[in-house]
């Protein structure tokens, strides 16, 4: 994550990634602080498939302060998850050439 987020122009001295083995206690103590996002990853099925339509058909008030971008191209989600966690955390950090992404057209 590290790599590719330098390569997208993160200035490397903004933000770094680390793994998160598990939400036990003792294991988030392992993640270095400050915890600027969080990037989970699980696998779709037919039952996770059923609640995000269900959730998507659910009336919700749009927040002009997340960062969304639809994900269009098959196996890019670990990019889309990547470009997510820095378009929502630009209060916090300097993107250098990533700030084109969140500039909506």
């Amino acid at each position: 994550m590290n790599f590719s987020s330098y390569g997208l122009g993160l200035p490397p001295d903004e933000a770094e990634s680390c793994d998160v083995y598990g939400l036990d206690d003792d294991l988030l103590q392992m993640v270095p602080s400050p915890v600027l996002s969080v990037l989970f990853l699980y696998p779709l099925t037919s039952k996770t498939e059923e609640e995000r339509l269900q959730q998507e058909n659910e009336k919700r008030e749009n927040s002009n302060k997340v960062y969304f971008m639809k994900q269009t191209v098959d196996n890019a989600c670990g990019t889309i998850g990547l470009l997510h966690a820095l378009g929502n955390i630009t209060s916090e950090i300097m993107l250098g050439k990533l700030t084109s992404f969140t500039v909506v057209a």
